[in-house]
């Protein structure tokens, strides 16, 4: 197999995501009616449509369709933002104060949910359309309703009021919060970043650009760095604005929103034409002027969030500002996920000075360890599971708080390694960054994803083997982390979303072409364990059964016990998914393995089980029961109860085990004459049998070990 050329174009046409569904329904028409009359209705309702299909485009949703007065949108698909759900709420606050601005006779209610849908052929299916339709229908007009899962991801955001109606939980948007901390804690511990900023302020460096993947903290750093500078002083006044969304129908809002925190009276010149030049150079005037005369009263720090979102009317004013920006007491931090190569273009064009850039890595482990220590401290959590949770988190700061949050809610005591499960906040992250993946790359990370979270080399190179620029892109965005050239994934949760957006088919199809190549070009000392995986995953049964009893057989006679017993385990699970005819010796097996490791309650369940499956007419089946169920009562030293079961067996005579065992169970009870006499029928009877010859000399040591003295 040299690769698998229809995975792209299934993945475009069917897909499962997380996403999040507007319903925004307009009321007030029949009024209208008659103001307006029937022929300029039509018109009209079209226009406000217009409205507000260019409110969801401009925050990054999709409409899907109009349903007579109302409209339903998606954020998410068919690409994520990595903050849709906020983007849908934030709309749908920018719909409300568009309506009234129409017509003060018109009005808007919304419903809004966030869940995981499927999207095909251009169409999306799932409950939450449903959950955001019931919403819209119960908010009253000029009002919000949202679901649990969205006030999860966004109760930082907006103030929100608790609602509760035959036990369903919902939610009403009240106002967007002006204040927005994502995370506190007191370990976000970044000296040489916070001392090279600090020097670059005190330094009057006009031009500084911050980067850093979404969720490493940028705002924070900034934030606290200039907090910090001011604790002494306060020698700063510190302003930020965004842009991360937008009104629909203003120009220059984030700009008029730090003009009017310095110049609350601010109102630039009404333009007509808002694109022409004239107009242009007016405003940027107007706005730098109000900046720059601030800044003479006290230096002034703009921090520009989500910059490399700008729009172009905004980012024409800060080349004007940056162009006039030489001896004015105003720094400019521009923060952004990675340098937009023509926004650095445009300012260093007019820059009279080098653009500073700070980069900021991921938190070392230490450091998040205290971090999730500190989030956590109302649960109990062992050290294991906190470097899982860290390694989740994959050095991002926002990714291990919410995961914390999102753990703290669900566990009110403690926590395993496998119930740590990715909220839906980073569901939305990780979708932005696999839908910005090339195409080619993604057919490749989605490949590797399906095989497991770590793929040795060869592997990758027998399944897929143009995999080079794949690996290169992976490496360089820390998608994955290479070690002695195996390829493993840096975030277990980005692999779960790899694989979750891959339809059941096409992951059969893929797992079974893993396989098949994998059993044809590829040896080792699990490759049993790996086949029996993708054979699995393929329903394939047969061949996974095979390769999974020769896996447990190696774990069993390498006395790895509790490998083994798992491994016996996912055997029993393929039989019952399969016809079942091997379960009864399978369940032999693992009652065995139950027993040398002590797993009583798990050796019990099995023993019941194999009663109920047991032939009574099958003489081997039975021999093997009563073996089974006698070193359970042995164990658990019920031994009057063994001496029944063993003593009442039909044919004892004619086996030597079952005299051996009753022998054993004779001398637990102290009953020495019984003992020997009974282990020397089993030693006569193994002298019979040449095959026997081992037994023989096992029941010859426990006679010389046990009695020698007696």
């Amino acid at each position: 197999m040299t690769n698998i050329p229809f995975f792209s174009i299934i993945l475009i046409v069917r897909e499962k995501r997380l996403a999040t569904i507007l319903y925004a329904d307009l009321t007030g028409f029949t009024e209208l009616t008659s103001t307006l009359g029937p022929e300029r209705i039509a018109e009209f309702v079209n226009e406000c449509f217009r409205t507000l299909d260019s409110i969801i485009h401009i925050h990054d949703g999709t409409v899907l369709r109009h349903e007579g007065d109302r409209v339903m949108a998606i954020f998410g698909f068919p690409k994520s933002h990595g903050y849709d759900s906020y983007s849908a709420v934030l709309s749908g606050l920018r719909i409300l104060e568009a309506t009234k601005e129409i017509t003060q006779s018109m009005g808007t209610h919304l419903g809004i949910a966030t869940g995981e849908v499927i999207c095909e052929d251009g169409n999306v299916y799932g409950p939450v359309i449903d959950t955001a339709s019931l919403l819209e229908e119960k908010a009253p007009v000029g009002e919000i309703f949202i679901d649990k899962n969205c006030y999860e991801l966004n109760k930082n955001f907006f103030d929100c009021e608790r609602l509760l109606e035959n036990n369903n939980e919902f939610y009403k948007i009240l106002t967007e919060k002006k204040i927005k901390r994502q995370y506190e804690n007191q370990f976000l511990d970044r000296k040489d970043e916070f001392t090279k900023l600090r020097d670059l302020i005190f330094r009057s460096e006009k031009l500084i650009f911050v980067t850093g993947e979404p969720g490493v903290g940028k705002t924070r750093f900034v934030i606290d760095t200039v907090e910090k500078i001011n604790q002494d002083s306060n020698r700063y006044n510190f302003l930020q604005t965004s842009f991360l969304t937008t009104k629909s129908r203003q120009s220059y809002e984030p700009i008029l929103k730090i003009v009017r925190a310095l110049k609350p009276d601010f109102k630039p010149d009404s333009g007509v034409d808002l694109v022409s030049e004239a107009y242009n150079v007016k405003i940027h005037n107007q706005l730098g002027e109000a900046i720059f005369s601030a800044s003479k009263i006290k230096p002034l720090i703009l921090h520009l969030q989500y910059f490399d979102r700008v729009d172009k009317i905004s980012l024409k004013f800060f080349k004007f500002l940056v162009n006039n920006i030489e001896n004015r007491n105003t720094i400019l931090i521009f923060e952004m996920h990675e340098i937009s190569k023509s926004i650095l273009d445009t300012l260093q064009s007019v820059a009279k000075s080098t653009i500073q850039t700070i980069a900021l890595p991921q938190l070392e482990q230490t450091i998040q360890i205290k971090i999730a220590s500190e989030l956590l401290s109302e649960i109990d959590v062992s050290e294991t599971v906190l470097k899982q949770i860290t390694r989740c988190a994959g050095g991002n700061p926002l990714f291990l708080s919410e995961l914390c949050s999102y753990i703290t809610q669900m566990h009110s005591t403690g926590i395993t390694v496998d119930q740590i499960k990715i909220p839906y906040r980073l569901k939305e992250m990780f979708n932005h960054l696999i839908d910005h993946i090339p195409q080619d790359i993604l057919t490749t990370l989605s490949t590797a994803a399906i095989y497991g979270y770590k793929v040795e080399r060869n592997s990758l190179d027998a399944i897929i083997p143009d995999n080079n620029d794949a690996i290169k892109y992976a490496l360089a965005n820390r998608i994955v982390e290479t070690n002695d050239g195996d390829i493993a994934f840096v975030n277990p949760f980005f692999r779960d979303e790899l694989c979750n957006r891959i339809p059941e088919s096409l992951k059969k199809e893929i797992h079974r072409r893993i396989a098949t190549t994998l059993r044809e070009h590829i040896s080792g000392p699990d490759i049993d364990k790996k086949l029996a995986y993708h054979f699995r995953a393929c329903t394939d049964y047969e061949p996974a059964l095979h390769y999974g009893l020769r896996w447990a057989k190696k774990m069993k006679d390498m006395h790895a016990t509790d490998s083994a017993i798992a491994a016996y385990t996912e055997a029993l699970d393929i039989t019952k998914k399969s016809d079942g005819k091997a379960e009864r010796s399978i369940l032999v097996k693992r009652v065995e393995l139950l027993n040398l490791a002590g797993r009583k309650e798990e050796e019990k369940a099995d023993l019941g089980r194999l009663a109920e499956i047991v032939n009574q007419e099958n003489e081997e089946e039975l021999y093997e029961f009563l073996l089974a169920k006698g070193r359970y009562l042995e164990s658990v030293c019920e031994y009057d109860e063994a001496i029944k079961l063993y003593d009442g067996y039909p044919d004892k005579e004619k086996r030597v085990k079952v005299l051996e065992r009753l022998g054993m169970v004779y001398y637990c009870k102290g009953q020495f004459s019984k003992t020997i006499e009974t282990l020397a029928q089993a030693l006569a009877l193994a002298r019979k049998n040449y095959r026997s010859l081992k037994d023989t000399r096992a029941i010859s040591t426990i006679l010389i070990s046990k009695f020698s003295k007696l």
